[in-house]
């Protein structure tokens, strides 16, 4: 049980840390050209 909350945690911070990414490639790619 602790480890599916814990597994569940990691995904919502791994989308997180994706989205801000993907962001962050889109800003950078506009800039570039």
């Amino acid at each position: 049980m602790t480890l599916m909350i814990w597994m569940m945690t990691e995904v919502q911070n791994m989308k997180k840390v994706y989205s801000q990414f993907v962001i962050l490639e889109k800003a950078f790619s506009k800039d570039t050209k």
